[in-house]
């Protein structure tokens, strides 16, 4: 007599959903496919509304080629893209923008026609190694190759690929995302310098680096809504990590940039100064790119003559270390500046600045508010 299995089996709890233990699936007939996903429920009634939505999801085409092997990779990134731009998105807008712009240049010229099942490890290594000879950044490749395993992830929740090869991938096939330079440290007058040679368009965008200490997606991300002239504070939504979200001082000479940017897109239109508007858009009304603040800001250190021999030219990211040296120039602690750069704790920023180094908003407004006023 055969033992009975300990697995125990699964149960119809509604249309088109199941429970075994504790974890709930939807399986089901769609388009003439046969379909079975675990979901993501804790109980019966959060299984019935993710069941919904993904029945809902793959009869729109989100998934249109649910479980098809033959699809291409290049057809696997454009279903993805979709999927990330629909109700189940998991990756914000911006991200979903940057993963499709980095797919589309990078991935899709070399892989795009092959079989998304029939990819690689070695094929993978070809395309790190084509990156490589463009002399693309090791973080950049790193971000290329992150896209396509979310790509390759989605693949295999839909049935296109058994398993995400980029898990195959060793310690030693990407290159390492540290900096190969230091960053550059700007004194006052050279920021000031550099940031007389940008125009109207950029200017901004370079002081709110500086003076607010943002990173760049942070200030693409910002709103007129996030800028506070009567509290003096800038309310960072769309940070980095969780410690990223908070208010910064808006100091007085960021303020005067603000301001000025504010009456100039004002002329152009009522909706562009709306609350819920982006601070940041180009001559058409697009969000700005980060490409364009980059390279405003590279052309305009070489303007100020800010690029020596054997120098790199002035990013956006040296700009948020350039205030956290002149932070600590003016005296301020570790646990200010990492407050100030919203740092999760001190000891990040020491580690970041441990050459540079030896709470409260309101307290670092005060201690900067000398630095800021000047002109």
């Amino acid at each position: 007599m055969q033992p009975e299995s300990s697995t125990p089996k699964r149960v119809k709890v509604g249309p088109n959903l199941f429970q075994r233990g504790d974890r709930f699936y939807f399986i089901g007939n769609v388009q003439g496919k046969q379909v079975c996903e675990s979901l993501r429920a804790s109980n019966k009634s959060e299984a019935i509304k993710a069941r919904d939505r993904r029945k809902s999801e793959l009869n729109e085409g989100g998934l249109a080629s649910v479980g098809d092997r033959s699809l291409t990779f290049e057809k696997l990134a454009e279903q993805f893209i979709a999927h990330e731009r629909g109700p189940s998105a998991r990756l914000s807008g911006r991200t979903c923008d940057l993963r499709e712009a980095l797919l589309k240049k990078h991935v899709t010229p070399v892989l795009g026609k092959t079989k998304a099942c029939d990819i690689t490890a070695p094929q993978l290594r070809v395309l790190i190694d084509k990156l490589n000879r463009k002399k693309l950044s090791g973080s950049s490749v790193r971000g290329i190759i992150a896209s396509v395993s979310c790509v390759l992830d989605y693949g295999v929740r839909s049935g296109v690929v058994p398993r995400n090869i980029v898990r195959d991938l060793v310690r030693g096939d990407l290159p390492s995302a540290k900096r190969q330079t230091e960053p550059r440290y700007l004194e006052l007058a050279e920021v000031e310098k550099l940031l007389a040679k940008l125009g109207d368009e950029f200017e901004p965008i370079a002081a709110c680096a500086f003076w607010g200490g943002l990173r760049i997606s942070e200030i693409l991300s910002l709103r007129w809504r996030d800028i506070d002239f009567d509290g003096n504070r800038i309310s960072v939504r769309a940070g980095k990590t969780k410690a990223s979200v908070a208010d910064v001082p808006l100091l007085p000479r960021l303020a005067t940039e603000l301001r000025a940017h504010r009456e100039r897109q004002g002329r152009l239109g009522f909706a562009r100064i709306a609350q819920d508007a982006l601070v940041f858009q180009t001559a058409t009304g697009r969000p700005q790119s980060r490409r364009n603040a980059l390279r405003a800001i590279n052309v305009a250190s070489e303007r100020a003559g800010l690029v020596g021999d054997g120098q790199e030219h002035v990013g956006c990211h040296d700009l948020r270390h350039s205030l956290a040296a002149n932070a600590f120039a003016l005296g301020l602690s570790p646990v200010e500046v990492s407050k100030l750069l919203r740092h999760a704790n001190p000891q990040v920023t020491l580690t970041v600045y441990a050459g540079l180094a030896g709470d409260h908003v309101e307290a670092l407004s005060a201690k900067l508010a000398g630095m800021g006023s000047l002109r």
